[in-house]
C-alpha cells in the first residue's frame, strides 16, 4: 500500500490529466478517473452506453504499478482481448510523472485511441 504522502503525490500528478481529459469527454457525458489498489494505479474512463444512456461503460486505459524493491513504476496498456501488456516504448521509470506524460501524449494510440 502507498503511504499518505505517496497517494497525495499520485493525485497531484494525475489530477491535471484527469481534468484535461474529462473536459474533452464532457460533451458525451463521460469522465476520466483513477483508482488505487495495493501498489497499482488504474486509469479509466466512464461514459454512457451509446445505445442505452442509462447504462454506464467503464474502459480501463492504463495501469501504473509500483515495485518497491526496485523503486520503479511500470506502465501497462490493455489489449483488445482484455489482457494487460507492458508498454514497450516506455515500460518503466523512476517517477510516475514520466509515465503519465507518456500516457497523455499517447504517441502510439494505445491509451486514448
Amino acid at each position: 500500500m502507498f503511504t499518505e504522502l505517496e497517494q497525495k503525490r499520485i493525485e497531484k500528478c494525475l489530477l491535471p490529466l484527469l481534468k484535461e481529459r474529462t473536459d474533452a469527454h464532457v460533451m458525451s457525458g463521460g469522465t476520466v478517473d483513477f483508482s488505487v489498489k495495493g501498489h497499482e494505479v488504474l486509469l479509466f474512463t466512464k461514459r454512457p452506453h451509446f445505445q442505452d444512456p442509462t447504462l454506464e461503460i467503464t474502459l480501463e486505459l492504463a495501469k501504473f504499478k509500483f515495485v518497491r524493491t526496485t523503486g520503479l513504476w511500470n506502465l501497462f496498456w490493455q489489449r483488445a482481448n482484455g489482457r494487460w501488456q507492458s508498454y514497450e516504448p516506455l515500460s518503466s521509470a523512476k517517477q510516475i510523472e514520466t509515465l503519465v506524460k507518456e500516457v497523455d501524449s499517447d504517441p502510439y494510440g494505445c491509451f486514448w485511441g
